[in-house]
């Protein structure tokens, strides 16, 4: 088989390998946009989606082809989650982000041995790209820029999207993907982009997690830029997470979110006050999901819900919840112990801008629904590694050919 497939093609193709997800990540910004709704082009950009998603399973059905993927426990984990994922596809009637748990394993299995900066940097890069064209369109009429009120109050603007929160949740995973790339390389002209385009998407959409996040990721770079000699903090950083009630409240940050925001939403069911006061910090959310455990509440693998009452929608946006709703007891799980292990990974291998960008994506979670969505958020897909382990079923080495046999 290696014959056949280990060709100069293939090679490139692997090396490829970003630049490919990233492209599919920039088709979904304009899938996301009203572009959706030009049947021609959006029936184009699905297309043309489907053969980049083509192009990498085929780099993988090589490597497995040719034996480069060891049948180690990792990939075995990632065939029960594909398994899993199929089942919950099924069960939520299939279609757009019911698609995540069959994907993920596979782009796991597929990036394992691509530089992850090298992924989220394509990642991030594309994304703006993307970004900048729908705002741009939208701004000069070619694209839909429709106004909802909030809260009776403030005007949102759509900026081209379907959604008025959708283009500064793209700002921050582009910024967030770009900067964790470059880091210390960041150039200052990206930083002050970055800044300002959120600044004036926030001026538009009254967005003001995603403007603050962005804004956070953009200060610490520019710390990093500026005290990026002074390493031994980095160091007394680290020493300190090494502290075993650190080291585990850390990695069990996720799990401690979903039950903080747990008691949050039963106290605001409840009637507390400073609960029902929260409500309007969370944006409705805490009584969204005190409405969701009551309707439809929790299934396996997932349920398709109509998240919509007339024209408003009423579903949880929270990430944790949004999975353990929508994709069920099953799906919940891979997400949580997807950010357990991204996490316990970034600090065992003291990478700080992995820990930073992965608690930027864990504060974004827990007012949005795109903690593992890798159409526009790939920091889950740090875990590509665990792909890449030592096979459960190691062949046997071949005697030299001077080697005098036993018998």
């Amino acid at each position: 088989m290696e014959r056949v497939f280990n060709l100069k093609v293939f090679a490139l193709l692997r090396r490829s390998l970003p630049w490919l997800l990233g492209a599919t990540c920039m088709l979904e910004v304009f899938l996301t946009s009203e572009m959706l709704h030009i049947l021609l082009l959006a029936n184009l950009l699905s297309g043309i989606k489907l053969v980049l998603f083509a192009l990498i399973g085929l780099s993988l059905f090589v490597d497995i082809a040719c034996g480069k993927l060891a049948p180690s426990f990792g990939v075995l984990l990632l065939l029960v989650c594909f398994l899993l994922g199929v089942g919950i596809y099924i069960a939520t009637g299939g279609g757009g982000w019911r698609t995540l748990f069959i994907l993920l394993p596979l782009l796991l299995m597929a990036l394992r041995r691509s530089d992850f900066k090298r992924v989220a940097f394509a990642a991030g890069a594309l994304l703006g790209v993307g970004l900048v064209l729908v705002i741009f369109l939208a701004l000069i009429g070619a694209l839909p820029n429709e106004v909802f009120s909030y809260r009776g109050e403030t005007e949102r603007y759509t900026l081209g999207f379907t959604y008025a929160t959708m283009s500064q949740s793209l700002m921050l995973f582009s910024a967030l993907s770009l900067n964790y790339a470059l880091q210390k390389r960041t150039p200052y002209w990206l930083l002050v982009a970055e800044a300002a385009l959120s600044v004036f998407i926030y001026t538009q959409t009254d967005t003001r997690t995603g403007l603050g996040l962005t804004l956070a990721v953009v200060t610490a770079t520019l710390a990093h830029k500026l005290l990026a000699k002074k390493e031994e903090k980095i160091s007394r950083f680290f020493a300190f997470t090494e502290k075993r009630w650190v080291y585990n409240t850390l990695c069990f940050l996720p799990l401690l979110l979903f039950f903080g925001f747990g008691l949050l939403v039963l106290l605001y069911a409840g009637g507390n006050p400073l609960a029902v006061e929260l409500n309007g910090f969370f944006s409705n959310r805490l009584a969204l999901t005190a409405n969701a455990f009551s309707s439809p509440g929790l299934t396996l693998f997932g349920q398709a819900v109509d998240w919509m009452d007339g024209d408003i929608y009423i579903g949880v946006d929270s990430s944790w919840y949004f999975y353990l709703f929508n994709m069920g007891v099953f799906g919940f799980l891979m997400v949580m112990a997807a950010d357990i292990f991204a996490l316990r990974h970034a600090l065992k291998t003291r990478n700080l801008w992995l820990v930073f960008a992965l608690l930027i994506c864990f504060a974004d979670g827990i007012f949005e629904a795109y903690l593992c969505d890798v159409r526009y958020n790939i920091f889950v897909l740090s875990l590509a590694f665990i792909a890449d382990g030592k096979s459960l079923f190691p062949l046997p080495k071949r005697k030299k050919e001077n080697e005098e046999s036993p018998l």
